[in-house]
């Protein structure tokens, strides 16, 4: 029968082992150890490389996003312009309400055959010039006025008779005290 030749006596080896377990125990650890340590490594790469990668998109879109703001720059200037020029109307119309008031509360309450000829409203007062064909429309309109919580005075300030039209006419002026 043949016979094998054993390079590394078994006998040895058991022996050897055999009386240093604690050595055979640390090797084993060491090894375990190695392989995590290893794996760790690997780990701190692997996410080195995924921040890096987010880096570098977070750095992409940063600059898209500046490209576009530096695009639109034009338009956003034009919309601050327009906003701008919408305050001042804004203001204006403000300014206007309480006219509006006024002149609402005239055009409700004027009387059919009077017509205007001049309306200005000044700070606590309004001046109209206007004529009618009619004296009891002028009454009427001066009682509505005068019945409205607008205004304190209501007064006929002048009062001329235009015979010579074709239909006769009453030219009036009328002064209004506003109420404050």
């Amino acid at each position: 029968m043949p016979q094998g030749i054993n390079l590394l006596p078994q006998a040895r080896r058991d022996k050897k082992h055999a009386s240093l377990p604690l050595v055979v125990w640390f090797n084993n650890v060491g090894i375990y150890i190695i392989f995590v340590m290893y794996a760790l490594v690997l780990g701190s790469f692997a996410f080195r490389w995924y921040e890096d990668r987010s880096l570098r998109n977070v750095i992409t879109e940063i600059t898209e996003k500046t490209q576009d703001v530096r695009d639109k720059q034009d338009v956003l200037d034009e919309f601050l312009k327009k906003q701008q020029q919408f305050n001042v109307l804004g203001e204006t119309v403000d300014s206007l309400s309480p006219k509006k008031l006024y002149l609402q509360t005239f055009a409700d309450t004027i009387p059919q055959p009077i017509t205007l000829d001049q309306f200005t409203i000044n700070p606590g007062t309004v001046d109209i010039s206007a004529h009618s064909t009619d004296y009891q429309a002028l009454n009427q309109w001066r009682r509505s006025l005068y019945a409205t919580d607008l205004f304190n005075v209501v007064e006929i300030t002048s009062i001329d008779r235009n015979a010579e039209a074709d239909v006769p006419t009453i030219d009036f002026k009328m002064a209004i005290q506003i109420k404050s």
